[in-house]
């Protein structure tokens, strides 16, 4: 079984369990990856659409309203600051110095741009994290507040998050067992080969069902399941 081990910013540390088979259950399962990660891939990488709002508010649960996203001047054909961030760039391959030196920046300028009023970290990074799958970390508020990063400025805490999950992502035994996860997905034929879970949004998925799972246990819908599988608690 592959296992995820989590440090956190406060210096704990937290070890994720059985990460194929709960990720294979979220798949098959979780109406997020069908209508989110799969449903709301964009055609054009560099241009969000209403789509992609959608997406994210159908399967995240959220209310972001497409005239905030018209009126901030997002949905348009070619947004100059995403343009900026190449569509190969992965957060987890990538190295230190490339990260530093020029990933990080043009991260940086494109969550300004698309942080505004009404659009924070939470739904700024959901949406572009559909434009930008591989590099994109999701700074969701149960995650966020699981892994303790800063939350008093959006696009620091969008930073920081994805500097944490860069940090998880590139410790060796996690990276081995993000591999297997992703092998495992597609042996076990739950998704098609072409739409695989980036390694980001995998360690964002197992992260959201162990916080959901601390943060509210009498409601952690995977809970009995994973008991009845017998998997470890997520």
């Amino acid at each position: 079984m592959a296992n995820l081990v989590v440090r956190k910013c406060n210096g704990s540390c937290d070890v994720l369990k059985d990460c194929e088979q709960k990720m294979a259950v979220f798949c098959a399962m979780d109406p997020s990856y069908i209508e989110y990660d799969v449903n709301g891939r964009p055609p054009n990488p560099n241009n969000i659409t209403a789509h992609q709002v959608d997406a994210m508010n159908r399967a995240m649960q959220t209310r972001s309203q497409v005239k905030v996203w018209e009126n901030h001047g997002l949905l348009v054909e070619s947004l100059e600051e995403l343009n900026a961030v190449d569509t190969d760039w992965d957060l987890l391959a990538m190295s230190d110095e490339e990260w530093d030196t020029n990933v990080k920046g043009k991260l940086a300028k494109l969550y300004q741009r698309v942080m505004r009023t009404n659009i924070g970290a939470s739904l700024g990074t959901k949406v572009l994290h559909l434009m930008r799958p591989r590099l994109v970390a999701i700074a969701d508020s149960v995650v966020v507040n699981y892994l303790g990063v800063p939350t008093q400025d959006h696009v620091e805490c969008a930073l920081v998050l994805a500097g944490e999950v860069r940090r998880i992502g590139r410790d060796e035994d996690n990276a081995s067992t993000l591999a297997k996860v992703q092998q495992h997905l597609i042996n076990a034929s739950v998704i098609e080969s072409d739409v695989v879970p980036s390694a980001c949004r995998i360690i964002d998925a197992l992260l959201w069902m162990r916080a959901n799972r601390l943060r509210r246990p009498e409601k952690a819908g995977y809970h009995r399941l994973w008991r009845q599988m017998g998997l470890a608690s997520p």
